[in-house]
């Protein structure tokens, strides 16, 4: 049997100040390892008939409604093993002058500017620790890069992790 695989694409949007916008996930899905109140960086799956750049330009619209992302450049590919399927996520960087917040959409919400060492303490989606790590630390066009991290089903759970290191 064939696993499947599904295309995501990814921001790492940073303001002036070197912040990451940031944003909450409002929906459960197990199957993803994606669970209601984690953190990420704006990420969407890529439909079948669409470029990746195209997903951008519609990640840009649908996750950060309001803002401006006129350029964005490839940082690197990551690949994030779940249940079913694979993820294969391709992440872009952009830079912007604006501190705005986008407007509250119907996936998610938080949206906020972070220091991208702070993100690390947080529960995140998976493979977006190292999407951060990576961009904080200057490595690019990583192919692929795989997370090895444990995932945490609940931000308590993720805590509990914490305090075992």
């Amino acid at each position: 049997m064939r696993t499947q695989r599904i295309r995501a694409v990814g921001l790492i949007l940073v303001n002036t100040r070197g912040e990451i916008l940031i944003l909450r996930e409002r929906n459960l899905k197990p199957h993803l390892h994606k669970f209601d109140g984690m953190r990420s960086i704006p990420l969407e799956t890529v439909r079948s008939t669409e470029t990746l750049e195209h997903a951008v330009h519609r990640l840009v619209q649908e996750e950060l409604p309001g803002l401006s992302v006129p350029e964005f450049e490839f940082q690197g590919m990551y690949w994030t093993p779940c249940p079913t399927p694979n993820v294969w996520s391709w992440i872009y960087t952009a830079q912007t002058d604006s501190f705005e917040l986008p407007a509250v959409g119907d996936e998610v919400d938080q949206h906020s500017w972070v220091e991208p060492r702070r993100i690390l303490g947080l529960w995140l989606r998976p493979t977006v620790y190292e999407m951060v790590d990576d961009y904080r630390r200057g490595v690019r066009n990583k192919h692929p890069h795989r997370s090895y991290r444990r995932v945490a089903h609940s931000e308590e759970e993720h805590d509990s992790l914490l305090t075992r290191r």
